[in-house]
């Protein structure tokens, strides 16, 4: 008898492990991928986005002065919120002002909302 996959791949759909096999060489990464997915509800589509980006690799990885600006038990909330680098791909906003990027993500979101149709409100100050 061969050996059973593990629990998580049994969880995810068809479609899920197929992007996984085709995307993947490494087992690790690939149950990797696996667990997040199950663990996180991600679509296809949510799978493919965070492969694609290498989130793997960019997990935890976010670089703060938490440490040494706040209380011990406040850094530890703080990093716990910040754990990983953010993609910020999606935005087209040149240079790396923080308004650029505040108002890029803003401009997606609403993009996002306006798509849901009716009955959904979004309103900002800037």
């Amino acid at each position: 008898m061969g050996q059973l996959p593990p629990t998580t791949l049994t969880e995810l759909p068809w479609g899920h492990n197929l992007v996984l096999i085709e995307s993947l060489k490494q087992p690790s990464e690939r149950l990797w991928y696996a667990k997040m997915a199950v663990e996180h509800g991600w679509s296809r589509s949510i799978l493919i986005r965070q492969i694609e980006s290498r989130l793997h690799l960019r997990q935890g990885k976010a670089q703060t002065n938490f440490a040494q600006t706040l209380p011990a038990s406040q850094a530890a909330m703080a990093q716990e919120l910040m754990k990983g680098e953010y993609a910020l791909d999606f935005l087209t906003a040149s240079g790396s002002r923080e308004q650029d990027i505040e108002r890029g993500i803003i401009d997606n979101l609403q993009k996002s909302l306006l798509e849901l149709g009716k009955g959904f409100s979004f309103t900002t100050s800037i």
